[in-house]
């Protein structure tokens, strides 16, 4: 196997480094957020991205998508969001008969309802398309970011929350 490493100029890598800092920053600060809604939804534009869910002014999901539209129908779908899952476990396992949602199962018909009440109710979102280093952005926002559901120390690994 041969390794293929074209020289990336200086002045590029800085180029690189100052946008991905600028996307957290935005992330991190944003001078606008939006509720997070079922008719919100829509304002994700279908492209690649990354995004922050916000409860009050505190960050409390930081993601990526090669599709930011389809990911803002994901957050309302449990089997298909950890975040939902995560969110509806924090908020509602203390109820009597509770059970946690999986990918395969959803919570309760009244869990679902409510959960989406809260969602809509207490949450807020930003989205920044990037044309490139979403996962980088993503990973230094969470670096960043203290109390998030989706605490992700190196690529790939979940913490607990």
């Amino acid at each position: 196997m041969s390794v293929i490493e074209p020289p990336i100029p200086k002045h590029t890598l800085e180029a690189l480094e100052l946008y991905v800092e600028t996307v957290v920053a935005a992330l991190l600060k944003p001078s606008k957020t939006t509720p997070l809604t079922l008719t919100n939804r829509s304002i994700w534009p279908p492209k690649s991205g990354v995004y922050a869910i916000y409860q009050g002014s505190n960050i409390v999901w930081v993601g990526e998508s090669g599709d930011l539209s389809a990911r803002a129908k994901d957050l309302f779908r449990t089997k298909n969001h950890s975040f939902r899952r995560l969110l509806g476990a924090k908020v509602f396992s203390r109820r009597m008969g509770f059970e946690p949602a999986t990918k395969k199962k959803s919570f309760s018909p009244e869990i679902e309802l409510n959960l989406t009440k809260y969602m809509e109710r207490r949450l807020s979102f930003a989205v920044a398309p990037v044309a490139a280093g979403r996962k980088e952005i993503e990973e230094r926002a969470c670096a960043a970011t203290k109390g998030l559901l989706n605490i992700r120390k190196q690529r790939g690994a979940r913490g607990e929350f």
